[in-house]
């Protein structure tokens, strides 16, 4: 009986070591661009990009995929691909990837910050509204990306990809099949409130089997965010 105790004893501190690690060494390895103020197409179709999350203080780690084709000369229209619940870029976005790289479009994939190759500790963690804020500073790189005048202080690195940064469609999954939705809605709000006559940059977006806030949830967000207007009904 013993041995079994010292057993399940010893369970219970690799479990503690596991879920609780030092805080001064992260479980994880962070991205480094080894060029982080020119980023080049140094494999044909991809290029590696760090910019500034929606917090303005993690740097997160995104891919530009190119377009396997042209239809013309002009710069592509770029798809941003979003992830769900807990994932990465990588294997469960590669097939779409390609799908729309076969088509003539530019696409982009991040990930989240605290995820992947991102930066931001603790690692893993599920946020929502973080999350929609990595979507438009993801949206905002694109932008800047796509025109002559590049917001280094913003982004922190100089990217020419040749695509078309108006021209944005947004493509979430899942938990971001949520996001994208509230992202482009966010971005819809802001352009019709704008004094200037540029439109939104996003043309197109696809919610694919979206996780959207149900009913309670929904209740629960109003009394949290507006307790005094909630009650007044």
């Amino acid at each position: 009986k013993s041995t079994i105790v010292v057993a399940i004893l010893a369970i219970i501190v690799a479990l503690a070591l596991t879920i609780c690690p030092d805080p001064e060494k992260p479980r994880y390895v962070p991205y480094t661009n080894p060029n982080p103020s020119t980023n080049t197409n140094t494999n044909g179709d991809v290029v590696p990009v760090r910019f500034l999350g929606g917090d303005d203080k993690t740097m997160l780690t995104g891919f530009w995929h190119l377009p396997s084709k042209k239809n013309n000369s002009a710069p592509a229209p770029v798809i941003l691909l979003a992830h769900g619940l807990g994932l990465i870029q990588g294997p469960s976005l590669n097939s779409y990837v390609r799908a729309f790289q076969s088509e003539g479009y530019a696409v982009f994939t991040f990930d989240y910050a605290t995820f992947g190759r991102s930066d931001g500790i603790p690692r893993h963690e599920i946020h929502p509204y973080n999350h929609v804020r990595d979507i438009q500073a993801a949206i905002s790189m694109i932008v800047d990306s796509g025109s002559r005048n590049k917001s280094k202080s913003k982004i922190g690195i100089d990217v020419d990809v040749g695509i078309d940064g108006t021209r944005i469609g947004l493509w979430g999954t899942s938990l971001a099949g949520g996001h994208v939705l509230m992202a482009a809605a966010e971005d819809a709000a802001a352009s019709s409130a704008s004094t200037t006559s540029e439109p939104s940059p996003i043309r197109a977006i696809v919610s694919q089997v979206p996780h959207i806030a149900s009913g309670l949830e929904s209740v629960l967000g109003s009394l949290i965010h507006n307790p005094v207007q909630s009650s007044k009904g």
